[in-house]
């Protein structure tokens, strides 16, 4: 019920501007259709054209395939989330679409994004690490929203298609965690400097979109952790995107 009540508060806030834009795309459309160039926008309407890389993304975060198989049973479940505080943020600074055919309905799409990654923890924890490798650590119930966070670089590269005002797109994804922390408070307490995330991650991406606004899904097919420092947990995302 979480998950559902987000999704419509975000629905409701973000719908009344993706129509009132409307007919911005469509100056881009015709402007990028009579150019044999492969475009490039950098969030400017005017030299933007129909794009299937979002300018924009909002979700929320899951792990799933957790295995917890070198963690004592009363360790395991550490990583349960609370998937209403879990967010994903995106914002893309650079589109390039290549264009497969003449009508450029058809076409190869890339991107440039920064995204930062929340994976709130649903029990009274946080981490730490043990002999190099990652573990819980009980903290005290009065503190709030402990989680882990991770900012990167990411790059998705999707093969889509344009049928009127509908947009299919699928392709990969991948990230460069640039830096991570933990992090809970009141009072406030950030530990940098751990590197409990593995720095390159990477996986299946697909949207639907509708005019403006698009609903989104990433699938990571690699773990959060390293290799062997870590429980087995690879994120999801789900999300709507403005693009």
């Amino acid at each position: 019920m979480k998950k559902l009540f987000f999704f419509t508060m975000i629905a409701v806030f973000c719908v009344p501007f993706v129509l009132s834009a409307g007919e911005a795309p469509s100056r881009g459309n015709s402007t990028c259709k009579s150019s044999s160039k492969v475009s490039v926008g950098i969030l400017h309407k005017k030299r933007s054209c129909f794009s299937l890389v979002s300018a924009f993304e909002f979700g929320f975060n899951e792990l799933l395939s957790t295995d917890y198989g070198m963690y004592p049973l009363e360790d395991h479940g550490f990583l349960d989330l609370n998937n209403g505080k879990s967010i994903h943020f995106a914002l893309y600074l650079v589109e390039a679409r290549f264009p497969i055919n003449r009508k450029r309905t058809f076409g190869i799409s890339t991107g440039l994004g920064l995204a930062w990654d929340d994976y709130v923890f649903d029990g009274d924890l946080t981490l730490a690490k043990e002999n190099g490798i990652v573990v819980p650590v009980p903290i005290d119930s009065k503190y709030k929203k402990s989680k882990l966070s991770t900012f990167s670089l990411q790059v998705p590269v999707v093969l889509g298609v344009e049928l009127k005002e509908f947009t299919i797109s699928g392709g990969v994804y991948g990230n460069l965690i640039v830096s991570q922390h933990t992090k809970y408070k009141k009072p406030k307490h950030k530990e940098k400097g751990l590197s409990y995330a593995s720095m390159l991650q990477g996986g299946l991406t697909a949207r639907i979109g509708f005019k403006g606004l698009s609903v989104f899904a990433n699938y990571a097919l690699t773990d959060l952790f390293k290799h062997d420092k870590g429980p087995g947990a690879q994120p999801l995302t789900v999300g709507i995107g403005l693009w």
